[in-house]
């Protein structure tokens, strides 16, 4: 085995001695042995182990975390652990081309605009109704519009007006981080699902248990109590350290408990299991929330929870008008266990999906 002197390391890699310490000092490369003198001793590994660190580090591209992760895979890698080097490696490469694809999409739009294919609307929006329409405020139209992210034609009178295209800018620029868009299809697939097991409660326990006003009255009750105990369990606990194992668990609960409460015979029985759905329905909700905190960017935020607000209101509607006349047809302890199931298939997709990993949570290590 080949062994080199810091001086010689610099020369073969075409750096300054002083760089070569900073990659260790960096853990980019393993540390280095020293002869009794002090003098470091550098191998062929570490020869190799700076060339990669040299061509990983010459990409430019800088957005959504990639330079992060790069510099975890050469820090693994320079650490031994190839085989988390290795995923994180296919991770980046699958984060390029995603960002190549957003990268051509947004060339392709620029291309038909400037060639004007893009046909004018004859429909124009005053601020106020763009704002009720993506669910986002007022100033964060203004801030957009200060950034340079949209241009807005303006009336005789100074009023903004926007048009279709606007809108749907808006929403594409939205949805271009891809663990946010993820998030915020997960949150409305959970909404659509948990509408059996929780908005059509009152019917399930009319058609099973009785429709007296003190059946009815429970389940109101308990379903109120088990939110507030789930408010006070993630405002003391927090849960998991990763927002996204939350989220999987909460999803997994809320599944089980659906089935549960389907399968369930006995009223006092279906109580707890609403009380318990109550802490699910928490769990998921507060995930998701501080997963949009913590991983959009600050001048994302307000369109993201806009958009978040837009899932909740959009997807709510849609599974009451589909699960609501679904009833009338197939039992609703049926629809219920059909729900759940989809429910845990959804936790499965998250907790599996490498798309749904924050930027900063690695991998898990294979076995």
């Amino acid at each position: 085995m080949n062994t080199y002197r810091t001086a010689e390391v610099a020369n073969i890699i075409g750096i300054h001695p002083n760089t070569v310490r900073l990659y260790e000092k960096l853990g980019l490369i393993p540390k280095p042995e020293r002869k009794p003198n002090g003098y470091r001793v550098f191998t062929d590994f570490h020869i190799e182990q700076f060339k990669l660190a040299r061509l990983a580090l010459q990409v430019e591209v800088l957005q959504n975390g990639l330079r992060k992760k790069i510099l975890q895979m050469i820090k693994a890698s320079a650490a031994g652990d190839f085989d988390t080097a290795l995923s994180l490696t296919e991770d980046y490469l699958q984060q390029i081309k995603q960002e190549r694809s957003n990268a051509e999409e947004a060339i392709t739009i620029v291309k038909r605009i400037l060639s004007g294919g893009v046909p004018e609307s004859s429909h124009f929006f005053k601020r106020k109704e763009v704002s009720e329409h993506l669910g986002i405020s007022m100033d964060s139209l203004r801030n957009w519009e200060m950034n340079g992210l949209l241009t807005v034609k303006r009336k005789q009178n100074g009023y903004r007006v926007y048009t279709n295209e606007n809108i749907q800018r808006l929403i594409q620029y939205t949805l271009s981080d891809q663990l946010i868009g993820n998030v915020l299809t997960v949150y409305g697939l959970f909404i659509f699902l948990c509408v059996p097991a929780g908005f059509l409660s009152q019917l399930f326990v009319s058609r099973v248990y009785g429709e007296t006003y003190w059946h009815l009255t429970a389940v109101e009750l308990t379903g109120f109590i088990g939110m507030v105990a789930g408010g006070l369990l993630m405002s003391t606990w927090g849960g998991f350290k990763s927002r996204r194992t939350t989220m999987t668990v909460g999803l997994t609960a809320f599944g089980s408990l659906a089935i549960g409460m389907g399968l369930s015979k006995q009223f006092a029985l279906y109580l707890t299991l609403m009380i318990l759905y109550g802490v699910a329905i928490t769990m998921v909700q507060t995930a998701t929330t501080t997963l949009i905190q913590e991983k959009a960017e600050v001048s994302m935020q307000g369109r993201v929870f806009g958009l978040l607000g837009a899932m909740y209101s959009g997807f709510l509607p849609v599974g009451m008008a589909v699960f609501g006349p679904m009833a009338d047809v197939i039992p609703i302890q049926w629809i219920m266990i059909g729900s759940g199931i989809a429910l845990i298939a959804l936790s499965i997709f998250v907790g599996t999906n490498k798309g749904m990993r924050s930027k900063q949570e690695p991998p898990a290590r294979p076995r």
